[in-house]
């Protein structure tokens, strides 16, 4: 990928790893590098993040950190939700479990899943992980959320080791949620 940034009417070029200024085609000093970083992630990362980042999040993500991007930078960006956050002694739970979705005979009732798993797919999801468990989910709304749904919903319902339970109503409601939910929003 390369891009350009005008910095007190100097142009650099950016490929790679390594910004170029264009007018003498040498490569910048460190120093300089990190000011270019800088000036890049405050006036053309939300307009990537629109263009490409929200298809290909783990991407952009990477593509920041490269920049030096901090978490206040994925804070501005709307992607909060990839910061971890300090309960990190808290058992893993899924964005979805933390919503409130939960299937079985003490599960929620159908129109409640159905709500929150539209609400997960079209809004913003509870940190439930690390920043790189997070970005597997997707932003709201994409094909990335769409597929990390779905299969959440089917590795739970498919897992084959499980403690002994009668799970055939959480597997019921685990296929009937997963065919509403692609009939509704599949790419």
């Amino acid at each position: 990928m390369s891009f350009e940034i005008e910095v007190g009417g100097v142009v650099y070029r950016r490929d790679e790893l390594q910004w170029v200024n264009e007018s003498t085609s040498m490569a910048v000093p460190t120093v300089m590098e990190h000011k270019l970083n800088r000036a890049y992630l405050d006036r053309h990362a939300e307009s990537d993040f629109q263009r490409w980042g929200r298809e290909n999040l783990s991407g952009f993500l990477g593509f920041v950190d490269s920049m030096g991007g901090s978490k206040a930078d994925l804070v501005r960006l709307g992607l909060g939700f990839l910061v971890e956050t300090e309960q990190r002694d808290d058992p893993f739970e899924s964005p979805l479990h933390l919503m409130g979705y939960i299937v079985g005979k003490n599960g929620a009732p159908r129109a409640e899943r159905r709500r929150i798993l539209t609400d997960a797919f079209q809004g913003a999801l509870p940190n439930a992980g690390s920043a790189e468990y997070m970005a597997r989910w997707g932003m709201p709304g994409t094909k990335q959320r769409f597929y990390a749904i779905a299969g959440h919903i089917r590795k739970r319902r498919d897992e084959q080791v499980r403690p002994s339970y009668d799970y055939s109503v959480a597997d019921k409601d685990w296929t009937e949620d997963l065919n509403w939910f692609a009939a509704k929003f599949k790419p």
